[in-house]
Parts: structure tokens; sequence; C-alpha cells
């Protein structure tokens, strides 16, 4: 296309902002979302930008599909449409679409607005979302740092974007990645109901804690509060959360079964776009992947060669790339078998779902009714596996998240620091710390302590032997 047609496309796209923004905002009633944490976090940012306080202009937003990046970039929209600043939202996806770059647009945006970035009159804030699907938005969004200083972008795609992040970009921006939903903001934006044990830090108290014993004291400090919590919440919230309530689409659909549709829609659009502009897979590989992560969904432990060989036409290292492709996307979450690297290249990994939902959903299309009942074990092994992925990419803990592969290990190992290990198990009904036991028996001295999680009623917090016994209650409130 011609520079007149990107010249209407931009302009188009700006006069209607507002209405196409609008749909992202509130509900099929018109009642307005629910703004998740990370909206505070932005507007912040934005008004350092606006007040000269803020030296970094660039935000990356990385995230799965569907936890609510576009609904974000849209509540910024209006939040800031009547501010001193200029204000715009575009769509990256679509421009490529047209065979337009984003580097095209800022020259045509520089016509629109009639005088060149560098020397505008009033601060413009970018909005762009999908900002991976055009090969070269590192470059051009370190362009914008380095020459245009009254322009600020918040950028949003999949985790490519964090992945393929070049260094000379990092040490001009924010990487500010959003995720699904934990407990705590699930019931806040359910019931519209805020609590101060929504940014409690208890995580990190609890994973800084030098053993079990000092982990269960800063527990105690907090548990009235905690008693209190669980007083004022539906307790059939649990099941909920596991199943659909992680990402944000759940809460504003009355209907559990139309809930679960989308989130089926969501991961048919991961696999045709998101994967496909990743990796530009075939539609041949594109139709099985479907296939194989109804299968990943069904087991604890992926076996690329058993994949290749229970599958018609597809090789070992097409599978390997389709799993690298999942993660990329933020779909799944990867744990190497605890042990050196030759034994890791030897063991099977365990792949955990970004968002129950999506295990859940797929799963559904198997079993049915029964399948939280049937899988809540494995639903509840996402969360923990989302819960531990936070805290490493807070930097609390150190990568990799891994697991005891042995017979009778633990499901998660993590890394404190090189010299400290922390070993959990988690749970409905466990009381057994053996498996917590055999694994940090096998770090030996690298064992800072062991967790075991599950359903016990709150004032059964305890330790066994620097192992704490933590009821589930007061796991799903960590941040």
């Amino acid at each position: 296309m011609n520079k007149k047609s990107l010249s209407q496309f931009l302009s188009n796209q700006i006069n209607r902002n507002s209405k196409v923004l609008q749909e992202y905002t509130q509900t099929n009633t018109g009642k307005p979302l629910a703004q998740r944490g990370k909206f505070d976090q932005l507007t912040k940012k934005i008004d350092q930008f606006l007040e000269d306080k803020k030296e970094l202009r660039i935000v990356t937003m990385p995230g799965l599909r569907g936890v609510g990046k576009t609904t974000l970039l849209a509540q910024l929209y209006f939040t800031y449409q009547n501010s001193p600043a200029d204000v715009f939202y575009f769509s990256v996806d679509q421009l490529i679409a047209l065979d337009f770059s984003l580097q095209d647009c800022l020259q045509e945006l520089e016509q629109i607005l009639g005088q060149p970035l560098e020397e505008l009159d009033k601060k413009l804030v970018l909005l762009l979302d999908e900002v991976h699907y055009d090969p070269n938005w590192d470059l051009t969004l370190k362009t914008i740092a380095d020459r245009y200083h009254k322009v600020m972008v918040i950028a949003t795609g999949s985790s490519s974007v964090s992945l393929h992040e070049n260094p000379d970009l990092a040490r001009r921006s924010d990487m500010s990645q959003l995720f699904p939903m934990n407990f705590t903001e699930y019931q806040s934006l359910a019931s519209k109901d805020k609590t101060n044990l929504e940014h409690n830090n208890l995580s990190k108290k609890i994973f800084q804690a030098s053993n079990a014993n000092k982990c269960k004291q800063l527990i105690e400090n907090k548990l009235s509060e905690i008693k209190q919590y669980w007083i004022n919440t539906d307790q059939l919230s649990v099941a909920n959360f596991l199943q659909l309530s992680t990402l944000p689409l759940s809460l504003n659909i009355p209907s559990k079964e139309k809930t679960r549709l989308q989130v089926e829609d969501l991961i048919d659009k991961v696999i045709e776009k998101d994967l496909a502009q990743l990796k530009n897979f075939d539609s041949t590989t594109l139709r099985k992947i479907k296939k194989i992560l109804i299968m990943t969904a069904d087991s604890y432990k992926v076996s690329y060669t058993s994949l290749a060989k229970n599958l018609e036409n597809i090789s070992k290292e097409t599978i390997i790339k389709i799993f690298n492709s999942l993660q990329e996307a933020e779909f799944l979450l990867k744990s190497a078998p605890l042990g050196s690297t030759y034994k890791k290249v030897r063991k099977q990994s365990r792949f955990h779902f970004m968002s129950p939902a999506l295990r859940f959903t797929l799963l559904t299309t198997l079993h049915g009714d029964n399948t939280y009942q049937k899988f809540k074990g494995k639903l509840l092994e996402d969360i923990a596996a989302l819960y531990l992925t936070k805290l490493i990419r807070r930097k609390t803990l150190t990568k990799p998240l891994m697991y005891d592969a042995a017979s009778g290990g633990a499901d998660f190992v993590v890394n404190y620091n090189l010299d400290e290990q922390i070993v959990l198990e988690i749970g409905f009904n466990k009381s057994s710390t053996k498996q917590i036991k055999q694994t940090m028996d096998k770090i030996e001295e690298k064992a800072k302590f062991g967790i075991l999680v599950t359903n016990n009623k709150i004032d059964q917090l305890r330790v066994e032997n620097n192992i704490l016994i933590l009821p589930l209650k007061i796991f799903l409130l960590l941040d």
C-alpha cells in the first residue's frame, strides 16, 4: 500500500479510537470493567512522565493472550484522553497486515501532527498493542527512547517481547509483565471489595525466611487478618478460581459454559495467530497443536519422542519447536528435572499451564462435568507454577523452576540463591512430608526448608523437621 493509504488508515484509527476502545472497557450492559492492579502501576509511570519525573519512557507489557492487555491500554486511553498530552492507540498487528511497519507509522504520525517527533510542542503517549508483530519493534522503540524525548510508549505483546529484547532497549525501558490473576486480585475484582491482603508481600517474606519456623512466625503475624478474610469469602470461590477465574474475562460472563467457550476461542487464537507468527508453522502443523495440548493437559510429564510417535507426520524436532513457541507465548511454563545438565537432558520435563483455565478448558472436551474433581490436583499445581514463576520474574527467586524427577520426588524445587533451595509439594488431602524430605535429603546442605501445601484448616499451620505445613487457604493469598 502507498503513503496515502497509510495516512488514511492512521487518521481513521485516531478518529475511531474512542469508539473502538470503549468496547474493551465496559460490559455488554454498559458497566465499566474493573481495573486490574497493573492499572495503578501504569498510571503512576505516565504521571511521572507528564511531570518530567521519569527518565525511562518505554514500558513493555508482555503476557498471555486474554490476561487483559488491550483492556488496560483502553482504560489508560480514556484516563488520559483529556490530559495535557496527546494519547494515541494503535494495533500493530493491523499495521503489519496492511504491509506497514511501526517505523512507517511514526513517520506518518509526524505529518498528521505537523511536527517532527523530536520537536513536539506537547507530550505524546503512544499505546501500542501487539507490538511483537513488527519484526523490528525493538529497534523502533530504541529510536523513540533515544530521539523523541517528549514521547512515552506503553507496548504490549506476547512474551517474545521480553525474550527477544535487545540489551540496548533493556537499558532504556521498563518491563511490566501482566500475569493471570492471583486469588486475592480475583476476589477483589469479583466482589469490588479491596483488601489489605491484596498486596500483602507475604510470598516475598516467606521465601526470604531462613527456615520453616521463621516462615511460620511471619504468617502467624497476619493470621487474624487471614481468618477474617476467609470469613468474608465465598468458599466456592476456590473451585471457581482453579477452573476459569484466573483470567479476567471470567468476571464479566455469568455463564460458566460461555466462559469456557471464550477460553477455547482464546486457545484457538494463540495457535492460529500467535504461534503462526512466532515460528511460521505450516497449516498441517498448526492443526495438530491443539491435540498436542490436550495430550499435555492429560499428563504429568511430556516426552517429545512419544508425542512424535503418537502423531502422524510430525518430527520430534517440530514437537520441540512447538513447545518452545508455547513457552514464548506464555501459554506453558516449563519445569526442568532437578539434577546435572546431563540428567536434565535425559529426563522428561513437566509443563504447567500459565493459567489453569487453559488446562481445564482443554480437558473438559474429553472429561466433561467430571473435569474439576478428576484434575483439581493438576489445576492446583498450575497455580503453584504461576505463583513461583512470578517470584522468579520478580527476582525474589532465581531460575529455573524445577521438579524432582526421581520416584517419590517433590513437585517443585526453586532456588533462593546459588547456595539455597526450597522444596515444595502441593495437593488436596496431602498429609505426608515424605516426598519433600526425600528431595531435601538429595540436595543436602542446599535445602533451606520445605513447604507442604494442603487443604488443612488455617489453624493447622505447623512445622515438622524444617518443613512448613501450609494450609491451602493461606497459600492462595500469596501475592
